[in-house]
This record gives C-alpha cells, structure tokens and sequence, in this order.
C-alpha cells in the first residue's frame, strides 16, 4: 500500500460539502488495492476522483496517471483539487492559528511527506514535451492526465519505469473494450508492476 500525506488527507476527508456517501466511497477506495466503482451520472463523478487524487498532489514521489479522462474530466477535476487545496491549507491555518495540535509522526513532517508540498495535476498532451522532458516530468512525481497513444508508447519502450508508477486511475471503464489502448496500458502496467493500484 502507499502512503499518502495523511495530514491532507484527514483534513480532506473532513471537509463539510462532501456528503456522507462520498465519504464512504472514497474511504473504501483508499483501504482497498484495486477497485471498481459504478456510478450513475449525476453521482459527483468528479467530485469523488478529485478527492482522491489530492493526497497524490500533496505528497511527493508518488506517480499517479489517469487515463481516458475527456478535456471536461480535466479541467473539472483540476479545477476542484485546486478548490480542495485552497479548503484544506485554510483548515490547516486555521488549526495551527488555534494551536490545535495535529497527531503527526516524525516521518509526516519531513520531506516527501511534507506538508507544504503541493503539485496540481497536470496534462500531457501529443507534442506538448519530448520524450526526455516527458520522463524527467514523470519521475518527479505527482497526478498526470495522461493520452493513451502516449501512455502506451512510453509504456512500451519504458520511457518511465512501470515500477515507479504508483497507480492508475481509470476513468469511463464502460467504454472500454479487451482491445482497447487503455486496456493494453494497464496489461503492460500489471505485468510489471504488482503492487501499484489500478
């Protein structure tokens, strides 16, 4: 299992506009290694992803790469980690303005777990970098909305090692098929990686 930034996480998870069945989805998808959630439109889509890839932001060294995400699902869930951060550091502010003393170990507040630490999502596009600009990118760290024609070349040729990817996060599985590209990146993934969650 990875660790997240559990400071930002308990803060997130907290926050008072997610309802309670958003809570309980994302607390079941962070105990559990691999999951599949069904939901219908309307259900906050964006809301609970966003939710759940926040602690990746607020915590280095972790990849995260998500895929088949459409130009809405980008900008929507952006728009709402940013929105989250914003809610949490003025949580967090406020607690230690109020001298309220959060239960952290050592670790949580050294860096890569540092609490400080903040980088959004980010996307990558066609010819937007290079494939060497693409690695070094991805080796740092963080939440990548990734396409999958670039996904499954720089898969296919290791541009980034399969073992550093912390996990994938799927978006729209009911319009994928066993052929499908997104379908082969996750094969290539498994294949060597058996620990990071899809």
């Amino acid at each position: 299992k990875y660790r997240i930034n559990r400071i930002y996480y308990d803060a997130m998870i907290s926050e008072t506009d997610l309802l309670s069945y958003h809570k309980q989805i994302i607390t079941e998808m962070v105990s559990y290694q691999d999951t599949l959630h069904i939901l219908a439109q309307g259900i906050g889509l964006h809301r609970i992803v966003s939710h759940l890839l926040y602690p990746y932001c607020c915590t280095s060294n972790q990849l995260i790469i998500v895929l088949n995400a459409t130009e809405h699902d980008r900008t929507e869930i952006s728009s709402i980690i940013k929105s989250i951060h914003t809610n949490v550091q003025y949580k967090l502010y406020e607690k230690k303005k109020k001298k309220v003393v959060i239960d952290v170990d050592e670790k949580d507040t050294a860096n890569p777990y540092s609490s400080n630490y903040w980088n959004p999502p980010q996307i990558i596009e066609s010819s937007q970098y290079t494939t060497p600009q693409r690695r070094d990118l991805l080796m740092k760290g963080g939440v990548f909305f990734i396409t999958t024609r670039i996904c499954s070349v720089d898969f296919l040729l290791e541009n980034v090692p399969l073992e550093s990817i912390n996990g994938i996060v799927m978006l729209h599985a009911e319009t994928l098929n066993d052929y499908s590209y997104e379908s082969f990146c996750v094969s290539l993934y498994r294949k060597k990686n058996l620990n990071g969650f899809v």
